[in-house]
């Protein structure tokens, strides 16, 4: 069996810290390794046994989403010899949530998952749960191909890697939405 991916949960409500460790319970891929209230705990966390993936919340006290994410992309580049953790970024809704949500990606957040705000527990948990679970697993998929590059090329077997497509001749078009003439190898 594989290794279990490692999640520390960073929000500053426990209410949501226990709605996203219970989202992910019970999957034998995913182990959660602990709760933390606000960023800094986090980083402290994060120092003493780094893990896979980070939930981070955007509005926290002491030190914000978009800061714990500055401080975990500093933490990935100081450590280069360890796999990069990502951040999947949950936040409920704000006037201001496109502006958080371009910023956090900008900053090399994995993507994002806006918090449920129904009154319904078990509706808000399984929406989180369908939410995360396929953000994770495609995380934990892009790390695994990026592993295999990494290795394929201290290796020296990089040859055996599939080169991407060629451009598309001047005039053709793909199948895609692109517009006429347009290619998505632009």
């Amino acid at each position: 069996m594989a290794e279990k991916l490692k999640i520390l949960i960073i929000d500053d409500s426990i209410i949501f810290r226990n709605v996203i460790a219970s989202a992910l319970s019970g999957e034998n891929d995913i182990e959660v390794i602990g709760p933390a209230h606000n960023g800094a705990r986090g980083l402290e966390l994060i120092r003493l046994k780094p893990p896979d993936l980070v939930t981070c919340d955007v509005e926290m006290p002491v030190m914000d989403g978009l800061e714990t994410l500055k401080a975990i992309q500093e933490y990935n580049a100081a450590h280069p010899d360890l796999p990069d953790i990502g951040v999947v970024m949950v936040s409920s809704v704000t006037t201001k949530g496109a502006e958080v949500t371009i910023n956090a990606l900008e900053y090399g957040a994995f993507d994002f998952v806006t918090k449920p705000d129904g009154k319904n527990s078990q509706e808000n948990t399984a929406y989180l749960r369908r939410q995360l679970l396929v953000k994770i697993r495609l995380f934990a998929l892009r790390r695994s191909a990026a592993a295999q590059r990494k290795k394929a090329l201290a290796t020296g077997a990089a040859a055996q890697l599939p080169s991407p497509p060629p451009p598309a001749a001047s005039g053709d078009s793909c199948s895609c939405y692109c517009r006429p003439g347009q290619s998505r190898y632009w």
